[in-house]
């Protein structure tokens, strides 16, 4: 039972102390107008305009990364593309809200292009939409006419 109870300790310990960079896995920012995001509801579909899984991976300390999702045997595989090419950053409108469509968070070592991960820590049914750093809603990543989608399950 103390072996239980030390081992226990022990893996709680290692995951406070992360040896690898955290990485969020996030589809690539858009802007949607404030009386849209508003008006948003259940079961609505925000078609993303891509036709395969474009995705970024972003680290304040680390850089941010182009990649690709792909799947293959009930696994996701994250394909390095190249580094993010840093975008003018856009001004705060009235009328739109700048959106981030986050699938999570990834612990990775040094990612170099080219270079492909396993991993199981994303969910595709967890998809967490926010605006200016606040949660507005949570969805689903979803296809519809071979394009992909996020449905929303819940709004905040």
């Amino acid at each position: 039972m103390k072996i239980d109870n030390q081992a226990l300790r022990l893996e709680h310990l290692m995951k406070l102390h992360r040896c690898s960079p955290l990485y969020e896995l996030c589809f690539p920012s858009f802007r949607v107008k404030k009386r849209a995001l508003e008006k948003l509801a259940l079961g609505d579909v925000l078609l993303l305009g891509l036709d395969r899984m474009e995705m970024c991976l972003l680290s304040k300390e680390h850089g941010d990364l182009n990649v690709l999702l792909s799947f293959h045997k009930k696994k996701i595989y994250i394909q390095i593309l190249s580094p993010l090419e840093k975008s003018i950053a856009r001004k705060k409108h009235k009328k739109y809200r700048d959106i981030k469509l986050s699938l999570g968070r990834v612990e990775a070592q040094m990612l170099k292009r080219g270079q492909t991960i396993e991993t199981e820590e994303i969910d595709l049914d967890n998809i967490v939409l926010s605006a200016e750093e606040k949660i507005v809603a949570r969805g689903r990543v979803v296809e519809v006419d071979n394009e992909i989608a996020i449905e929303i399950r819940e709004v905040m």
